[in-house]
C-alpha cells in the first residue's frame, strides 16, 4: 500500500529544520489488555484512535506512515498514509516496527535522516514534541526520548536512521526486547517535559483506560 497522509504538514520549528523528519505511527500491538481486538480502530470521542494520533503527529513532521505486523488495509478508510509491515517473527514490539519502518525509509526516502515515533494509544502528546526533542538530539547526532514526572516514555521517540544495524543486531540478539534498553545503549537523550493533568503521555491499555480517555476527549473538547 502506498500514498502520503491526508494531513497537511505544518512545520513546527526545531533546530536544522532543513533535516527532514518522517513520523511514524506504531500500531503494531496485539491489545492484549484490550479485549484482544484492534484498539487502534476503537471510536474515541467520534473518531478512530489511529485518526486522532495521526491529525496530532501530522503538523509535526515532514510525511506520515504506519507501522503494524497486522493486515495494512484495515487503515485504508481513514488514511492514505504509507503502512509498512514490520518483517521480525515473534512480535517484538515496537522496536521491530522501527526497524521495518528504518528500511523503507533506507530504500524509498534516502533523504530522511530522522524519524521520529508516536504510539498509536497515546493520542494526548504535546504539539512541540517533535520540536523538543529535536532541539537536543539533532545537534549531537543520538536518540532522544519524553519523560514527564520521573517517568520515561520512549516509545515517544527520535531517532537517527544510522542505527538501523545496531537495532537489528539488538533484536537478533534478544530474547525480549525493550525500548529502554536500546535506547540507553545508543546514548539517548532523556527530555523532560512538564507534568501537566492530564498527562499528556497518557497510555490507553485496557478499556478503563479508554473510558478515561473519553472523559478526557470531552473536557478537552468542550464536550459533555
Amino acid at each position: 500500500m502506498s500514498g502520503t497522509s491526508k494531513t497537511t504538514p505544518v512545520r513546527m520549528p526545531y533546530e536544522n529544520a532543513e533535516l527532514p523528519i518522517v513520523g511514524v505511527v506504531l500500531a503494531g500491538g496485539r491489545s492484549r489488555r484490550f479485549k484482544g481486538v484492534d484498539k487502534s480502530l476503537e471510536i474515541l470521542a467520534g473518531r478512530p484512535l489511529i485518526q486522532r494520533v495521526l491529525e496530532k503527529a501530522g503538523p509535526q513532521v515532514d510525511e506520515l506512515v504506519i507501522s503494524t505486523n497486522g493486515d495494512p488495509s484495515r487503515f485504508s478508510g481513514i488514511t492514505a498514509a504509507v503502512v509498512i509491515v514490520d518483517d521480525m517473527k515473534g512480535h517484538q514490539g515496537p522496536l521491530a516496527g522501527l526497524a521495518a519502518c528504518l528500511s523503507w525509509l533506507a530504500e524509498e526516502r534516502p533523504e530522511v535522516r530522522w524519524i521520529a515515533t508516536f504510539p498509536v494509544d497515546g493520542p494526548f502528546f504535546p504539539g512541540h514534541l517533535v520540536a523538543s526533542l529535536s532541539a537536543e538530539a539533532l545537534p549531537k547526532g543520538v536518540p532522544a526520548f519524553a519523560s514527564s514526572g520521573g517517568r520515561a516514555h520512549p516509545v515517544f521517540g527520535l531517532w537517527p536512521i544510522g542505527i538501523e544495524p545496531e537495532l537489528r543486531r539488538y533484536l537478533v540478539k534478544r530474547k525480549r526486547s525493550s525500548l529502554v534498553d536500546f535506547i540507553k545503549s545508543q546514548d539517548g537523550i532523556e527530555v523532560a517535559f512538564a507534568e501537566n493533568s492530564p498527562d499528556p503521555f497518557f497510555n490507553i491499555n485496557t478499556e478503563l483506560d479508554f473510558s478515561r480517555a473519553e472523559a478526557m476527549c470531552r473536557e478537552s473538547e468542550g464536550g459533555v
